[in-house]
């Protein structure tokens, strides 16, 4: 049946919520999976648009069928969403165009911010088990395939001009005993699913399943978890290692999983480091500190040219798209993008820019100063510490302002939204996705 054979306005709600049960967990499983996104290429766009698209215009159908004329925005972080995902890129990409800087590097550097938006469409989603389900199947594959990219390239090489990794952008490089190392933009991804999937197998909501359903689920969860953690280790990353040992330790600590686990977790994952990768690999955290280190120093570099600029316009910064006035660059073909991203954005947007994302990092540590009210839902935790994760690791490398992080945020704000207004429900009826349209 078509949408246009459908005879009644409940069919035809029911044959668009449908598409939107396949086209969410498939954007979640994308967005990480699906490297740049530019496996499929119709004119401009690219296949993970035509994703992004898709969703949102199968949603406003479903939004017009309720009749419906605007967005609600009664939930606890609407208006973030609001300001973060439309005022901000809006905003400063006019300021951009103002100072004259190239629209392609406008463009570039703010159409991440678009993926905040999905946060009206999660909010809906999450609000059923069935929704949660089909986000951990996504979450879990999308691990195991960057895992199974990691893996292969460390053993057999990666080259950047072949399939598979001619999708994933990333640094393509060899330790210095001549070891592969590959670190991928879904690498963050990958950290923050598998810090979630922590949350879940410590959560309620796989005990008491004992059906086949969940016993696979329990499989892939499992399995992408050892895949995640040695795809992690395999890129030598210290901020991506130090980031994802110190989540999993904090969720495991808080949900009270026995102390023994943890200190048996922490053994497994110090020694598979030890066992994967080379010492030159591992000599690099005994200076993760240290400005003398050499991706340390550039940092340091990067960071003075960034204040630099920032004090020329502080209030509002350069906007985006923004290159240094001294000509300074991390990268030819991106010269507006920086490792230290919250330096970056100081620079584009200022005062006012940093005082919006604030407002993102306030909404996460929030509930962790009142966790006792929400210490049951430790998969919430897990999305909660992912988030911050994420932040944390993008305030050192180039991970932050990019599609991965964005739909991340939109997934924490949603299931956070619904945690705090206890609308998360059991059912798995179809009318829920146009309840805040």
């Amino acid at each position: 049946m078509t949408f246009l054979e459908a005879s009644t306005k409940k069919e035809q709600i029911n044959l668009t919520c449908s598409v939107q049960t396949f086209l969410l967990p498939l954007i979640v499983f994308e967005v990480i999976a699906g490297g740049s996104g530019r496996w499929l290429s119709v004119g401009p766009l690219s296949g993970r648009m035509i994703l992004f698209i898709l969703a949102f215009y199968m949603w406003s159908i479903g939004g017009l069928m309720k009749r419906y004329s605007r967005i609600s925005v009664k939930g606890s972080y609407h208006w973030l969403v609001i300001v973060l995902g439309i005022l901000y890129p809006v905003m400063f990409s006019v300021i951009g165009f103002w100072n004259g800087n190239n629209v392609r590097f406008i463009i570039d550097e703010g159409n991440g911010y678009a993926y905040l938006l999905l946060y009206f469409l999660y909010i809906n989603w999450l609000r059923h088990l069935p929704g949660m389900y089909q986000l951990i199947v996504a979450m879990s594959l999308s691990i195991i395939v960057v895992g199974g990219v990691t893996v292969y390239g460390y053993l057999f090489g990666a080259n950047v001009d072949t399939f598979p990794f001619s999708l994933f952008p990333g640094n393509f490089t060899r330790f210095p005993d001549g070891t592969n190392r590959i670190v991928l933009t879904a690498h963050a991804g990958v950290m923050f699913n598998l810090i979630f999937l922590v949350g879940v197998m410590n959560s309620r909501l796989l005990v008491q399943k004992q059906n086949s359903y969940f016993i696979l689920i329990r499989l892939l969860i499992i399995t992408s978890m050892i895949i995640g953690t040695i795809s992690l280790i395999l890129t030598g990353s210290r901020a991506l290692m130090i980031t994802s040992l110190i989540s999993v330790i904090v969720i495991m600590l808080l949900a009270r999983v026995a102390k023994i686990k943890v200190l048996l977790f922490i053994v497994v994952f110090i020694t598979l480091s030890f066992l994967l990768l080379p010492s030159s690999a591992m000599d690099r955290f005994t200076t993760s500190f240290s400005i003398n280190e050499r991706a340390n120093g550039i940092r340091f570099e990067s960071a003075q040219e960034l204040i630099k600029g920032f004090l020329q316009r502080p209030l509002f910064g350069n906007g985006l798209g923004s290159i240094l006035p001294s000509g300074y660059l991390r990268n030819s073909s991106a010269p507006y993008m920086f490792e230290l991203s919250f330096f970056d954005i100081l620079f584009d947007s200022g005062l006012v820019g940093i005082f919006c994302w604030s407002m993102l990092v306030i909404g996460f540590l929030k509930p962790l100063l009142r966790w006792g009210k929400y210490r049951k839902n430790v998969e919430l935790l897990g999305l909660i510490l992912g988030g911050l994760a994420l932040i944390a690791v993008g305030s050192v490398n180039p991970f932050l302002l990019n599609s991965v992080s964005f739909n991340s945020f939109a997934l924490v704000l949603a299931y956070l939204d619904n945690s705090i207004s206890k609308r998360v429900k059991t059912d798995a009826t179809c009318e829920y996705y146009y309840d805040y349209v």
